[in-house]
């Protein structure tokens, strides 16, 4: 009778310990190092604007994985997290984020577009993701730098700061020779133009790492595009990352979101 007692409660300890498990916050999954977010170079104005509490517009432009592919609702995409994100570290801040992403674009498709979905819209600061659709293709990359050179000079033109955004870690891009290619890209195009380039082919890379084989339950179905906890935990680091160092104000938060949806509550170059 007491081996049967006793082996009962190591059973129930066993399922505590596995419940337990099971509601593991998000946030333990999406720990990195510091170093691996931090922005090369300062948004100024971005900043001020959340220390102050002034409001803040932002647009982020790019192609699957800024429209919200392999989420499932477009409330888990990373602009609607990060809206979410920035209201928990800036409390004082008025935050709006309109969605500019659209499946299978890249800086092409995107320039197309730039004056009517973008600078019409007046943001403060815009979070440009591209490049993955490109290293997928044989492309050009000198034709790639110089159109990606032209969208950056036309938004510093009407006064709106730039945050570019690298590659995914994901095995259909890292199986991709090229891939290197285009993140040394990015980091000349910050460089040259003196704008940050958040690194998430790093981050995800250490996410990688740490879990192994485990690293599939950040990836959806398809082994490119993120899900509802990559997608979080990538805006997770961005706040971080676009908060950088800003004093934390007090006072009431709002934030409203654009066409990506709406939030479901209120350098030194990294190792690759």
């Amino acid at each position: 009778m007491r081996r049967w007692i006793a082996a009962l409660a190591i059973a129930v300890c066993t399922m505590q310990t596995i419940a337990a498990e099971d509601r593991t916050p998000v946030r333990d999954v999406c720990a990195a190092p510091a170093t691996l977010g931090r922005l090369t170079d300062a948004l100024p104005k971005t900043r001020a604007a959340l220390a102050a509490g002034r409001p803040l517009k932002i647009v982020t432009l790019g192609s699957s994985s800024t429209a919200g592919a392999g989420a499932s609702a477009t409330r888990f995409s990373y602009p609607s997290r990060l809206a979410v994100e920035l209201a928990q570290r800036k409390p004082a801040a008025t935050v709006e984020i309109v969605n500019r992403g659209l499946n299978g674009e890249d800086v092409w498709e995107n320039m197309k577009r730039l004056d009517a979905d973008v600078i019409a819209a007046k943001p403060d600061l815009v979070i440009w993701q591209f490049g993955t659709n490109a290293v997928l293709h044989d492309i050009d990359y000198d034709d790639f730098n110089r159109v990606a050179q032209e969208g950056i000079d036309r938004m510093h033109a009407a006064h709106i700061e730039i945050l570019l955004m690298d590659l995914q870690y994901a095995p259909r891009v890292t199986e991709v020779p090229d891939h290197q290619r285009m993140l040394d890209d990015f980091d000349l195009l910050g460089v040259r133009n003196h704008i940050p380039v958040f690194h998430r082919y790093a981050v995800m890379k250490f996410w990688a790492d740490a879990m192994r084989n485990d690293y599939v339950s950040m990836l959806s179905s398809d082994g490119l595009h993120l899900n509802d906890t990559s997608y979080g935990c990538l805006a997770e680091r961005l706040a971080d990352a676009i908060v950088g160092a800003v004093p934390t104000p007090t006072g009431p938060t709002k934030v409203s979101i654009g066409p990506g949806g709406k939030p479901d509550h209120l350098t030194n170059r990294p190792p690759r």
